[in-house]
Order: C-alpha cells, then structure tokens, then sequence
C-alpha cells in the first residue's frame, strides 16, 4: 500500500499537506475536510481515504494497527508531528470538547444545586470537586485534574 501511495502522492510531514502526482490534479494540493473535521482524499481508484492514515501509511510503510490520534486536537492537521498511535481509550482521553447535551459547555464541568462541580475519571475511579461559583473555575480544576492523570492527554 505505501508503494502505491507514494506513487500517486507526495505527503509533506511538515506541513501535512498532499500533492497529487497523478491526473488533472498533479502537482496541486488535493483533498477536501469532511463535515466531521477530517481531511479526506480520492485515490486514483476511486476509493477515499482519511488524511491522516494516507500519512501514516507513507512515513511508516504500513497502516496503523490502532486509531490515529491527532495530538492537538485538530482533525484535519495532518503534519506528522501531530499524529501518534493511540487505543481507542487513549484516543478518547485526548477528548477537550464538551458532549453535545453538556449544561455548561465546558468539558467536565456540570451544574449542582446553583454551583459548578467537575468531575473526572480515569481508569475507572472518578475524582470529583463541587461548590465552584463559576463554569470557568470548576474547568480550570477539571484541567489541572486532566494534566496529572491523563498523561496521554494534551493540554
């Protein structure tokens, strides 16, 4: 598959960017961020792949055996220095972003009884501080909390 890959495309590690080597697109930067976030590009058969595993593929030689993290959280930055092999749970540790139904929109950080309290977990113990007067106070500490027990994470 690397072979083929880089045949057909020229992937930049310092920019993340790729270039066509093939048809009316050669020598231009080609892909397209899909409505996830995600770079995606065409193959010459047809076919789409992520951004993300095309660079994994062309630097290591061979597709990731477990998800691509990007490191600073930006789906479609493909430059090689944000990507790293992560399990699906590391993957999710690196995770900044609030649910979609969160009452704050602060990651960790929910209402309680008229204050803020947040909470956060790591395998399986749930460490948990309330009484916050501000969303941003109780995040702050939901941060703090992040940056020690989560070493995989970027924050």
């Amino acid at each position: 598959m690397q072979e083929y890959i880089k045949q057909n495309f020229f992937y930049d590690p310092y920019s993340g960017n790729v270039i066509a080597l093939f048809g009316r697109k050669k020598g231009k930067r080609v892909g397209w961020v899909n409505e996830d976030g995600y770079s995606r590009l065409r193959l010459p058969n047809g076919k789409q792949i992520f951004g993300h595993i095309l660079a994994w593929i062309y630097m290591v030689g061979e597709a990731p055996s477990k998800q691509v993290d990007h490191i600073n959280h930006n789906k479609s930055c493909n430059k090689w220095c944000n990507l790293r092999e992560a399990t699906h749970a590391e993957n999710q540790l690196n995770q900044f972003k609030a649910q979609k139904n969160s009452q704050t929109g602060l990651r960790g950080v929910s209402l309680d009884k008229g204050k803020y309290k947040a909470k956060i977990k790591i395998n399986g113990e749930v460490y948990m501080k309330s009484g916050f007067e501000t969303p941003e106070e109780a995040h702050e500490w939901y941060l703090s909390m992040k940056k020690k027990l989560h070493t995989f994470a970027y924050v």
